[in-house]
């Protein structure tokens, strides 16, 4: 079912299309491809967060989705690619038992400080957990970043582990232009699909999981 956390914001995206047509591949450097320094905090970074810094702009959203797989205290949330942990440390601040996984060194070295010993570096078909271990298992912005060969891992993995909640927010395009500006944007987009490819990828993968589409570049609505 497709399901609208998250808040969106136009003017964001008008900015992001303007930006992103002047950008060329040679750009983006290292660092930033790697998830360190460039993507999260530099501040003078074409592109990224451009410092992402913990805020609370997750309190809302997290009490949300708690509130609507019915979630308390003490259940277990796992985060794919949680980055900092700064919408995972929401879930732990109302009283649950929360896990994080990222593939990357920079973001779980600099993670949120009530995160630290929760998150663990490294990618999730590589780690133990065990069946129906996880009473929540969300991903925000996570799964157009994996190779198709990981992401068909990742979505086998997640039903083993879950109880069946599990909610992907996707990044993603409608037309062959929006697929070209999300890739042009972000260098680190391996897997760019519209939303009716990601629902035949789960169906030929017989994957069942809430999910919302997250247009990056929504053009038809800002002409």
């Amino acid at each position: 079912m497709e399901i609208e956390f998250f808040e969106q914001s136009t003017r964001t995206a008008e900015e992001r299309i303007k930006l992103c047509k002047t950008l060329t591949p040679d750009m983006f450097s290292d660092d930033y491809l790697y998830f360190g320094y460039d993507y999260f905090d530099n501040e003078d970074y074409f592109v990224g967060y451009q410092g992402y810094h913990y805020d609370g702009r997750y309190y809302k959203t997290a009490k949300k989705i708690a509130r609507y797989y019915g979630l308390g205290k003490g259940e277990k949330v796992l985060e794919l690619g949680c980055a900092k942990g700064f919408l995972l440390v929401e879930f732990l601040n109302l009283g649950m038992d929360v896990y994080g996984v990222d593939a990357n060194s920079y973001p779980v070295d600099n993670c949120h400080p009530d995160l630290v010993g929760k998150i663990r570096m490294g990618r999730l078909p590589d780690m133990e957990f065990e069946d129906r271990f996880f009473d929540l298992i969300i991903s925000k912005e996570v799964l157009p970043h994996m190779e198709m060969g990981e992401l068909i891992n990742v979505l086998e993995m997640t039903e083993r582990i879950s109880k069946g909640n599990i909610f992907h927010e996707i990044q993603c395009g409608r037309t062959d232009e929006e697929l070209l500006l999300m890739k042009k944007w972000d260098q680190t987009h391996k897997t760019i699909l519209s939303p009716d490819d990601w629902l035949k990828l789960f169906k030929d993968n017989d994957y069942v999981c809430d999910y919302h589409f997250k247009v990056l570049m929504p053009i038809k609505e800002l002409k």
